[in-house]
């Protein structure tokens, strides 16, 4: 009964180790996605100008089309974190 516990074990902890790193960075890669897509409405509203955010813990996102042009706005932004992306897209008419 041990060994097969002990046998179990070493099958499935790396395997819950592996996502639990994974939600960790597919929440800083969304929330980097966030920030950006959120900056581009603010800006796309004409609000006065802000910088484009810039995230202290790592995170990156890219921003495609790189400004946030009048509308129509129909900007894609793909954040990422420790190696995991996530997008958003936002499209208004």
């Amino acid at each position: 009964m041990l060994a097969i516990s002990l046998t179990l074990a070493e099958i499935y902890l790396p395997k819950i180790r592996v996502i639990r790193d994974a939600g960790a960075g597919s929440v800083g890669a969304i929330y980097a996605a966030d920030s950006a897509i959120e900056w581009c409405i603010y800006i796309n509203r004409g609000y006065p100008a802000l910088a484009q955010p810039v995230m202290s813990n790592g995170a990156s996102y890219t921003l495609t089309p790189a400004d946030c042009a009048p509308v129509p706005l129909n900007n894609t932004a793909v954040g990422t974190f420790r190696g995991i992306s996530r997008s958003l897209q936002v499209i208004t008419e």
